[in-house]
């Protein structure tokens, strides 16, 4: 436990100590210190995601994950800093557009699997292989009031380094909860890159706000993962109805696929008080690579009989106050391997999101 803690320390000062480098390398020159550039990094959101299936009373498959993202305000494409500039460049046209307002994020995040029988310590060849994953990713997006573009880019690890037993102990000690048994037989270490692209549309007459406050919204999306981790082709759509409605893309869970986190600008939360919605959705997954089932892409290990076709569905609610939001996702998943016979994948996602 002690040697897990120093190691969380030490990635958190390494995190720390790489951003202010960061901030600092883009940040502009003395001279130039009035430029709306800096409001890339003064302006935005931040929203902090949890998922966890302990909202189902289990602790199986997908059994944890975090994300910690902040995203800028909107942006014309000459305040970008200029890798982005220079990323939009060879981008399709949505992001070389000049009528598009565009959006820089950037995340970490954690995600832990764990077999369904987590009292072994035996490798278990027809239950999910035990694999913790980190990563620190960054986006750019493109949005119009109808189409949002969005490219990610991730870095990360799987491996005993990317601290899944660590935390995933930490916890249950602090639940009172007992430990998994078997995370000697997790994925070996191997770092993991992986680009994920998604267009949502959001149709005008599908969107709509009555003067009483009331409204609703349709999103359908299309997507597309290539990398280590992920290799698929996604679809997906959601319906939301309620009151003061954000005039966002929406999203309140840690997706899949392409990320995108809400937008809460200045503009559509300083005239909006209390609002709420509830929200349906469904995705589907082609996938051709899943390195959590598959085994590793660099080194061999566990690995299971994955399935190439996947769906969820999700049902959640969202309340809204100001520059605040907090939702949650509640998410069902099919099998996502030949062997799986103890029930479909079901967790639950807290978002907590603010404007700064």
């Amino acid at each position: 436990m002690i040697t897990g803690l120093k190691k969380i320390f030490l990635f958190l000062l390494v995190c720390s100590t790489a951003r202010v480098v960061a901030l600092d390398a883009l940040q502009p020159a003395e001279e130039e210190v009035s430029s709306p550039r800096r409001s890339l990094f003064r302006d935005g959101s931040w929203t902090l995601y949890l998922d966890n299936d302990i909202f189902n009373g289990t602790d199986r498959y997908y059994t944890n994950g975090f994300r910690f993202a902040r995203l800028s305000e909107d942006q014309r494409s000459d305040d970008l800093p200029w890798f982005y500039q220079k990323l939009a460049g060879v981008l399709p046209s949505p992001f070389t557009s000049r009528e598009t307002v565009k959006n820089v994020g950037f995340n970490i995040g954690q995600s832990m699997f764990t077999p369904a029988d987590v009292d072994t310590d035996r490798v278990l060849s027809d239950d999910r292989p035990y694999a913790g994953w980190l990563y620190l990713g960054t986006s750019l997006q493109a949005k119009t009031r109808t189409q949002l573009d969005l490219l990610e880019i991730s870095l990360g690890i799987v491996g005993p380094s990317a601290l899944g037993r660590e935390i995933q102990n930490l916890i249950h000690d602090t639940i009172g909860s007992s430990r998994s048994r078997g995370w000697k037989n997790q994925l070996r270490d191997e770092p993991t890159f992986n680009l994920y692209y998604q267009r949502k549309w959001r149709k005008k007459y599908l969107f709509s706000k009555s003067p009483s406050g009331w409204g609703t919204s349709i999103h359908s999306s299309l997507g597309a993962s290539l990398g280590t981790v992920h290799t698929d082709l996604n679809a997906g759509a959601a319906i939301r109805l309620g009151f003061n409605l954000p005039d966002d893309f929406g999203s309140n869970r840690i997706s899949p696929t392409a990320y995108v986190q809400p937008s809460l600008n200045r503009r559509d939360t300083e005239d909006r008080g209390f609002g709420w919605y509830a929200f349906a959705g469904w995705d589907g997954f082609a996938r051709a690579h899943n390195i959590f089932l598959d085994g590793g892409f660099f080194k061999s290990g566990p690995s299971v009989d994955k399935k190439n076709f996947v769906g969820e569905l999700e049902v959640g609610m969202a309340v809204t106050w100001r520059e605040w939001r907090l939702g949650y996702t509640q998410v069902f998943r099919s099998d996502e391997f030949e062997e799986q016979d103890t029930g479909s994948q079901n967790f639950g996602t807290l978002a907590l999101s603010h404007r700064f």
